[in-house]
């Protein structure tokens, strides 16, 4: 039985906090939020799964001192400092929010000494990075050799977000397009957090990155009036409904590792955009002997963002296990063994054997 404490409770906080409640292998000891409106709430009543005499706690202090094997950090801010302290108090941490691939990052001596210090681990996970930055492609490249270059692209549709802060106040939905492209914060935050798989992947396959930049950014503009329901606000024809940013990886003065990240709220942007909520989320291409392509669609219902927040959360609860397990320090999913789900896996019914074949022939 591993102890989890489960750290800050939004939309994907929220979500890995119902997994752990669910699982039979993990015990929730400890809830940290930072809404104080959250404090003194019960960790069941939250997410609607029955009352559990856990209670949600903002004193940092206090939480660090709860015995755990593992805290789940959750958010979308890098937090160095706080990682350090709570991996020198002897617990292991997942984020899915920076961490993924340290080795490189000015942050990296301070956090293996608090790892040392603790004698505990630090890893990340996630869709992106995490899924279509590295184990898509780590899994195309075992079956291949002579790797030349390596192109993915995530496609997401978040429906479901109802941060306005975010879509509108961060990501500039339904205002006019930035003057320049490339000026605005998304594009260092998202050079940050792509680089390290993309260093990740460099070591794995034997090459070293010279570059990493953003090389293209580009502003889908909607094409007629809508209304996003989850954060009450109208999108009107000629602002922003969308995004596209391209970011490289030079090698020996040529691209080596391309990675194209999109963002949409409706589907009639055109100019190469995502057009239908049937087409894959993720993709991945890496030219080799032979060259592979692997697409990738999550099933069940039309809002892309809902089934990616499910694979981040899944994603971090399975890792559990790994994290704990792993030498003390900063780590990622090269120092690991393969990740599977690690419960609910058994046989389930199905209505037919065309649920499970898509009703091929034979």
């Amino acid at each position: 039985m591993y102890k989890v404490i489960q750290w800050f409770t939004g939309q994907l906080g929220q979500r890995q906090l119902r997994e752990v409640l669910a699982h039979p292998e993990l015990q929730l000891v400890g809830v940290v939020t930072q809404n104080p409106a959250k404090v003194g709430m019960d960790a069941g009543d939250l997410v609607g799964a029955g009352r559990t005499g856990i209670t949600l706690v903002a004193d940092i202090d206090a939480a660090l001192a709860i015995e755990a094997d593992v805290v789940l950090l959750s958010g979308i801010e890098w937090k160095p400092d706080l990682i350090a302290r709570i991996l020198a108090s002897g617990k292991n941490v997942l984020t899915t929010w920076g961490g993924w691939y340290m080795k490189y990052e000015p942050e990296f001596e301070m956090l293996e000494a608090a790892a040392r210090q603790g004698g505990a681990s630090l890893a990340a996970t996630g869709n992106m990075p995490g899924l279509v930055n590295e184990a898509m492609p780590l899994f195309l490249s075992g079956f291949q050799c002579n790797v030349s270059r390596i192109w993915t692209r995530e496609r997401n549709q978040p429906i479901s977000n109802t941060s306005y802060d975010q879509l509108v106040g961060f990501e500039g939905v339904s205002k006019p397009p930035p003057a320049d492209p490339f000026n605005h914060p998304l594009v260092p935050i998202c050079t940050w957090s792509f680089r390290q798989p993309a260093h990740m992947l460099a070591d794995a396959l034997g090459v070293r990155l010279d570059d990493f930049r953003c090389t293209n950014a580009d502003w889908g503009l909607a094409t007629q009036d809508f209304y996003l329901d989850g954060i009450k606000t109208w999108v009107r024809k000629g602002t922003v409904s969308g995004f596209r940013f391209e970011f490289t990886g030079i090698v020996d003065g040529k691209p080596w590792l391309v990675h194209e990240f999109e963002l949409v709220h409706s589907y009639d942007i055109g100019r190469g955009y995502r057009e239908s909520p049937d087409d894959p989320e993720f993709t991945v291409e890496v030219t080799g002997t032979p060259s592979l392509r692997l697409e990738l669609k999550t099933l069940g219902g039309v809002d892309s963002s809902d089934n990616v927040l499910e694979i981040n959360a899944q994603r971090v609860v399975n890792m559990v296990p790994h994290i704990v397990a792993a030498e003390p320090g900063c780590r990622s999913i090269l120092d690991m063994k393969l990740i599977a789900a690690g419960h609910g896996a058994g046989p389930r019914a199905v209505d037919s054997v065309d649920r499970v074949t898509g009703g091929r022939d034979g």
